[in-house]
């Protein structure tokens, strides 16, 4: 599971490389957050910390297509069967290095460890006052936009 993960990981990070256009930039930010949540939640052996991080994402992911829906209305893209032709190559290429990926994964178990301790005690009253920080900083540019005048821009 994992090292289909990491190859779909680097698949979608590649494609997005090769992307001009926003819209299928979007998709592919779309589908590359979904798979590193997926993974998130599988190392932690906790999905909260992912759900949290896939709506995040997804909200972002929502102002970007509303804007470019916008900007955009029918331009085609030719440029998608090379972008899965390649899709192809880079997942063959992966499966043959399969010993590279298994090395990579006991990093990434060290990683984990590195990366549970911001969970714990010390640390984790730095995470609830972010939370609190963004939240308080929602409600303030909330009150001073106040919806009877509409939005900021003009």
């Amino acid at each position: 599971m994992k090292s289909t993960s990491d190859m779909l990981i680097l698949t979608f990070m590649l494609i997005f490389i090769l992307m001009m256009n926003p819209l299928l930039m979007g998709i592919m930010l779309l589908f590359l957050s979904l798979t590193i949540s997926i993974m998130s939640g599988y190392l932690l052996n906790n999905f909260l910390f992912s759900y949290i991080l896939f709506l995040i994402f997804i909200s972002s992911l929502l102002i970007l297509f509303m804007y470019m829906i916008n900007i955009q209305s029918n331009i085609l893209n030719n440029s998608l069967n090379k972008i899965i032709i390649m899709m192809m190559m880079i997942y063959i290429m992966m499966n043959k290095n399969y010993s590279l990926i298994l090395s990579f994964m006991k990093i990434k178990m060290i990683n984990l460890f590195l990366f549970q301790k911001f969970f714990t005690f010390p640390n984790n009253l730095m995470i609830i006052f972010i939370i609190m920080y963004l939240f308080l900083t929602l409600t303030i540019s909330l009150f001073i936009i106040k919806i009877k005048y509409g939005p900021m821009r003009k």
